[in-house]
């Protein structure tokens, strides 16, 4: 039994103030390193579903599946999608540990947390006491909320959901009855495809229903936890209910692009911004189920049964310190993300819509340059399509003017919008890295030719920074570009 305990939680600011109407200096050397990893990942060969399944192929399976897990996490840290070692990561974790330190049963549960830096405002438990939680998702509640999510996965490592998860899935995929139904489908001659999809369905909704159940059951614990740590209930459901809307755009307002692209020496031109289309066409597809397919309950739902809980609050009080800070930071991680991912149609959108909050921003005037040096040169090398998607009905309308006018501009419309940007925004500013490496690219553009010192030039005003060993890869010395072969 988890006892109530009168806590006062308090959380530390251990981020470091920023004036985000002046500039923004993006998180860096957040990995985690490789023997921190390596440990964490050891926990994994720990956990075993053979109490739960019989059969050397059911094994098998489970196995498998703890194992793709290892390795997904050790993928999304070697391409550079976990945060760990940094200030916004620490404050999340110390707010994990105020939870265990309320919580007399959690103290020796090792919980370690991980920032995925993904544009999916969701967080997930990998078992082993490893929470995800997504970027997208602190930009969207505020730290009090985001810690009854955190309770939330807590609860599905404390009650192992995940092993009971895989062992479910190995009844269902590796059962009898799967075996029967797929043989009798492969003896048919006709209407295979309709019959294997109806098989698919009907195994794939026995296993949202064990879901959607193990979900439930976290809500409930997790509210525990969380109301032991000094939450309360009203907290817990008003963040179940805004959960249930959460993957709404983040930007409802539309931009005003030709207030951003309009210069004296080159007029914007509206005709770029017309025959804007939604159509089915686009790089990145979103789907939808329906909520009977899903495996979490919908969150309104969830929300009912919360309310219904009659648990005494412990009567602490939770520290409300940097709150709004940490959404903030958020947001500017998750552009500095896409650029990273070289998604320059969401980076640009990100630097667009944020500058009509904060029109002085360095970072996001010196973000717009590097975006729109991207897509000139995906133009220029054929690979506008990677960077850049068609309008999409399964978009926002303010994105799909934004993807309208990047789809009517051609390379020399762009560059001349760059170059224009440039002048009027970032031409006069000294002494600031990104918008150093910003001027780097215009210098390269106007004397390709002497682009292998780029690195160097731009060392010898910066030093040696991010910023520099992009350069370096970006315009590779001749002689190591062999060296390379």
């Amino acid at each position: 039994m988890f006892r109530l305990a009168l806590v006062f939680l308090f959380i530390s600011n251990l981020l470091p103030a920023q004036d985000f109407n002046i500039n923004y200096y993006p998180l860096r050397n957040y990995k985690i390193d490789s023997l921190g990893l390596e440990k964490i990942a050891l926990g994994f060969d720990t956990i075993s579903c053979f109490k739960r399944v019989k059969g050397k192929d059911k094994k098998k399976y489970c196995i498998k599946a703890i194992n793709d897990i290892k390795e997904g996490l050790i993928f999304s840290n070697k391409y550079d999608q976990l945060m760990k070692a940094d200030t916004l990561t620490a404050y999340f974790q110390k707010r994990i540990d105020q939870v265990k330190a309320a919580n007399r049963d959690l103290l020796n549960y090792p919980f370690t947390l991980f920032i995925l830096r993904t544009g999916e405002p969701n967080a997930s438990n990998l078992g082993s006491g490893v929470i995800y939680l997504n970027l997208e998702l602190i930009s969207r509640l505020n730290p009090e909320e985001v810690t009854y999510v955190l309770c939330h996965e807590m609860a599905h490592d404390v009650k192992k959901h995940v092993v009971l998860g895989i062992a479910k899935s190995a009844e269902l995929y590796i059962g009898k009855e799967y075996k029967k139904s797929e043989e009798k489908i492969d003896k048919q001659k006709y209407n295979t495809l309709k019959q294997r999809k109806e098989l698919e369905t009907r195994i794939y909704a026995q296993y949202t229903k064990h879901s959607r159940a193990l979900e439930l059951e976290a809500d409930s614990l997790g509210l525990v936890f969380y109301m032991n740590a000094g939450g309360t209930l009203a907290t817990a459901v008003h963040t179940e209910i805004k959960l249930d809307s959460v993957d709404q755009p983040y930007f409802k307002n539309s931009i005003d692009i030709k207030k951003h692209f309009d210069f004296p020496e080159y007029p914007f031109d509206t005709l770029l911004l017309q025959n804007q289309t939604t159509s089915n066409i686009g790089n990145r597809v979103v789907f939808s189920i329906p909520d009977s397919l899903k495996t979490h309950p919908d969150c309104s739902t969830r929300a009912k049964v919360l309310s219904r809980i009659k648990i005494a609050s412990s009567g602490a009080s939770a520290s409300k310190i940097a709150d709004y800070d940490v959404q903030k930071r958020s947001v500017f991680e998750i552009l500095e993300m896409h650029i990273a991912d070289e998604k320059y149609d969401e980076a640009l959108f990100y630097a667009l819509e944020l500058l009509e909050q904060y029109p002085e921003n360095l970072f996001l005037k010196a973000s717009v340059c590097n975006c729109l040096y991207e897509i000139h040169n995906a133009q220029v090398k054929h690979t506008f399509s990677k960077s850049v998607d068609f309008p999409g009905k399964d978009y926002p309308s303010n994105f799909n003017m934004l993807l309208t006018f990047l789809q009517n501009s051609n390379s020399r419309i762009i560059l001349k919008t760059f170059n224009g940007y440039f002048d009027k925004n970032l031409k006069n500013i000294v002494n600031d890295p990104y918008v150093g490496y910003v001027s780097s690219l215009k210098a390269v553009l106007e004397h390709p030719e002497k682009k292998e010192n780029a690195g160097d030039e731009y060392i010898r005003t910066y030093g040696s920074n991010y910023y520099s060993e992009l350069l370096k890869k970006k315009f590779p010395k001749k002689n190591e570009d062999k060296k390379k072969k």
